[in-house]
């Protein structure tokens, strides 16, 4: 006997890339969804639905975070069975209304944290890439002149380098310490 599916409304931007990853993870065998890209379409739904939660999947490119808080506060009036509402965004305060306040039954959740590994390496390619003076490195590649540059260590404080500066401090009092 096959096991009832969880069904899921996804807000979504019309064409995100999302709903065919879902697909390609085989989620199709835990879940079945609906994409709603419009309030048109949210106000489309019949009066009652069968969705358990609900999974938005906008970053405020193509669909506005009012657009998703509006389809979010009619997929919740249209689904007494709903008990969950997901965010990709970190935050969940674009989503906060009266009518979803009222929604005692509903946990909301968001991707806190989700971003916090590849923003610092991100920081940290960006501080690398200027303190190894990756620009010039690029400049002379493109013009087939290679000139010996010196180049810092990124723990020498540089008054072009901040952060390398505050990171030479640390290592500084560090030492004072033992």
């Amino acid at each position: 006997m096959e096991q009832k599916k969880e069904k899921l409304a996804i807000i979504t931007e019309d064409g995100h890339e999302g709903i065919q990853k879902l697909k390609d993870r085989k989620l199709t065998d835990l879940f079945s969804f609906d994409a709603i890209t419009s309030v048109k379409q949210a106000e489309s739904l019949p009066s009652s639905t069968d969705y358990t939660g609900a999974f938005i999947m906008t970053m405020g490119n193509k669909m506005t975070f009012t657009d998703a808080r509006a389809i979010a506060e009619i997929v919740v009036e249209k689904s007494p069975k709903l008990r969950w509402v997901h965010t990709l965004t970190t935050g969940v305060d674009f989503l906060l209304s009266l009518k979803l306040s009222e929604a005692k039954h509903i946990t909301f959740t968001n991707a806190k944290g989700a971003y916090t590994r590849p923003l610092a390496e991100f920081v940290l390619m960006t501080v690398l890439y200027f303190a190894k003076k990756m620009p010039v490195f690029m400049k002379q590649k493109r013009e087939h002149k290679y000139e010996k540059l010196s180049l810092i260590h990124i723990s020498e404080p540089t008054r072009r380098t901040p952060i390398s500066y505050a990171v030479f401090c640390l290592k500084k009092k560090k030492k004072k310490n033992k």
